[in-house]
């Protein structure tokens, strides 16, 4: 990951404060005014201490910068982090020992329809949340939009969930969770997926469509015990007999010590069975010794080869993050 924290916040709130004069002008006992390209006042220090430095014991804000046409506050950072490690353009801390959750280490905020909080990136991460024990990146929505948005205009994705090793089935890399704490759907290290619910897929109307209206319907999945694997298939009796070889990529992907095949007689018979069962196919043949050449369908079932899930399993509570949310 980074040599050095590129966003670091010791605590993270849904209502943040602010700055107490985040939006104003701005108004000071003594005023140096200047006309330039260069900055009015400029602070140099070759040592380790800051260049310029704000404090206030009272309740107004240490620092405050304002501009009526460009950045009210900038902050740039050249230090080599290759040999120094990483450093911020703008850092921002809670040092508060109260115990309390209500301060932030950095806030943004937009009085209109303004962002409150970009990070963009040439080439690293645009904005990264780190936490010990709480929530590391946290949003939360009061009107109509989504709390949170990723977006992608190359082969990247919007959004990336980067939970721990494949082995800690236990762990999360992905959780959605209700108002109430409740779990909706989250993804495990093992890669699992788990939905509360029922699954829709939504698309483009070429597939999955009313034929006649080009209107998209909804479809559901089937819900079994356990993991199943299956193929379908079609074949034709000669002589009332068909050997049916399994395909050789569905071989590799089953378990091969059981699997169930389900045959559809596709004309007149005295009914169809199943025989001669191995890893290589079955055989269909009709019942009391018949002769018939008809067609039939065939359907494969079978358990995925190296699932070891259990049949049925009780649903485990997701583990959900105890986020901080004061109230309104």
């Amino acid at each position: 990951m980074l040599a050095g924290a590129a966003v670091i916040a010791t605590t993270m709130a849904i209502y943040p404060a602010t700055a107490t004069n985040a939006f104003g002008s701005g108004t000071a006992s003594k005023t140096k005014k200047c006309d330039s390209a260069s900055a009015c006042t400029a602070a140099s220090n070759s040592g380790g201490g800051a260049g310029l430095a704000g404090f206030n014991t009272g309740f107004g804000d240490g620092v405050d910068g304002n501009s009526n046409n460009n950045n009210g506050l900038g902050g740039t950072t050249f230090n080599p982090s290759n040999t120094n490690g990483g450093r911020s353009g703008v850092y921002g801390v809670d040092a508060s020992t109260d115990g309390g959750n209500g301060n932030v280490g950095v806030t943004g905020a937009s009085g209109g329809a303004g962002t409150g909080v970009r990070g963009q990136s040439v080439s690293g991460v645009g904005v990264v949340g780190w936490s010990s024990y709480g929530v590391a990146i946290q949003g939360f929505a009061l009107g109509g939009e989504p709390a949170m948005e990723g977006v992608s205009d190359s082969q990247s994705p919007g959004v990336l969930a980067d939970g721990g090793t494949s082995s800690d089935s236990g762990g999360l890399s992905l959780e959605a969770i209700q108002s109430n704490g409740t779990p909706e759907f989250w993804v495990t290290n093992d890669g699992n997926a788990h939905v509360a619910g029922l699954i829709y897929t939504h698309g483009s109307c070429s597939k999955g469509c009313d034929r006649t209206r080009g209107e998209r319907v909804v479809s559901y999945t089937a819900q079994t015990s356990f993991p199943t694997i299956e193929d379908v298939g079609e074949g034709q009796l000669a002589g009332g007999q068909a050997r049916i070889p399994i395909d050789a990529a569905l071989a590799r992907a089953i378990d091969q010590g059981s699997y169930v095949v389900f045959v559809t007689p596709e004309g007149e018979s005295r009914g169809l069975y199943v025989t001669d069962k191995n890893p290589n196919g079955f055989t269909v043949a009709e019942n009391q010794g018949g002769h018939s050449n008809i067609a039939f369908g065939y359907r494969i079932v079978a358990k995925p080869y190296g699932v070891k899930a259990a049949r049925l399993p009780v649903a485990a509570t997701a583990k959900v993050p105890k986020a901080v949310r004061p109230a309104r």
